[in-house]
């Protein structure tokens, strides 16, 4: 009987303290002005408002932010898109937990070193997961040109350069600032341009010079995402918002679980586009966007 009491009175004062401890608040910190991204948080607060147990998810600006007592130490920051990464990172110590969401690989690369209790869902593709898209629309791709940044290279690219059988000529554009003939001159002699998602490089004022280089010379440009295919891209792999949105709350979820965010990492759902007038002007004939889809997931799943 005494050892039931015992158990009974540390059952009743484990749920009392349950009770009182505050849960988890999640900030949406999202740019100021911009109504694209208020409606991104207000998708975001509507996926994460299924999970248990329910969390307090609030969106708010820098500006907002920083007047707000210190969050507390289970209280999970949310920074969208890369203009609040600055920000976010120079700020962490206000969080101990900052997940960066729909950032730049390379922006988040180019930054301060991340905090470590910081991670990142980013929004564009892994370079191999682009290059294996190349590869099965054109078998015979063994040269590649990367229009690069010197101050931000992708994550994954010197691990690609060094398992790749491709061979790789990069043109840095920052040291180059006749990039537009440089790239003419490797196009004579590369198969295809693969191109990864850095506004900095791929914008609206370098994507009309970066195609037509690219066709004069009979090649194609393979990414960076799908504005560009249908800007005039051959092709590219993809995450819609819906895939983004159902990765964010598993890793969510895994903080709300374990207390500790998952590393960062590249969106694993994707789908493929492909640009078919591009295609059918220089006389290309590809599989079906699905099929594609499915043999790149095949590939994934062989490493």
């Amino acid at each position: 009987m005494l050892l039931l009491t015992v158990t009974l009175l540390m059952l009743a004062t484990s749920t009392a303290v349950l009770a009182l401890s505050p849960s988890p608040r999640i900030h949406l910190l999202v740019p100021p002005g911009s109504a694209a991204y208020d409606d991104l948080a207000k998708a975001i607060r509507h996926a994460l408002s299924h999970l248990q147990p329910v969390v307090d998810v609030i969106i708010t600006s820098p500006a907002e932010l920083s007047g707000q007592p210190l969050p507390a130490a289970q209280d999970l920051l949310i920074a969208i898109g890369d203009p609040v990464l600055p920000w976010a990172r120079s700020d962490a110590n206000r969080f101990q937990h900052t997940l960066n969401f729909l950032v730049s690989s390379t922006a988040y690369e180019a930054t301060e070193p991340p905090q470590p209790m910081t991670s990142a869902l980013f929004r564009d593709q892994p370079l191999r997961r682009q290059l294996a898209l190349a590869q099965l629309l054109i078998p015979s791709v063994n040269r590649v040109v990367m229009l690069l940044d010197q101050y931000a290279v992708p994550p994954d690219f010197a691990e690609l350069q060094q398992q790749s059988h491709v061979r790789f000529s990069v043109l840095e554009i920052a040291s180059q600032p006749q990039w537009p003939q440089a790239l003419s001159q490797l196009m004579t002699t590369h198969d295809v341009l693969l191109a990864q998602d850095d506004p900095d490089i791929y914008n609206r004022s370098t994507v009309r010079p970066v195609l037509l280089t690219t066709y004069h010379h009979g090649k194609v440009m393979i990414g960076p995402n799908r504005a560009f295919v249908e800007a005039g891209s051959f092709a590219s792999v993809y995450s819609s918002s819906e895939q983004h949105l159902r990765q964010l709350t598993r890793m969510v979820q895994q903080f709300l679980a374990e207390g500790v965010l998952p590393p960062p990492q590249f969106p694993k759902e994707f789908s493929v586009i492909i640009n078919h007038h591009v295609a059918a002007a220089l006389r290309l004939r590809v599989p079906g966007e699905t099929t594609l889809a499915h043999q790149l997931y095949a590939l994934e799943k062989q490493r």
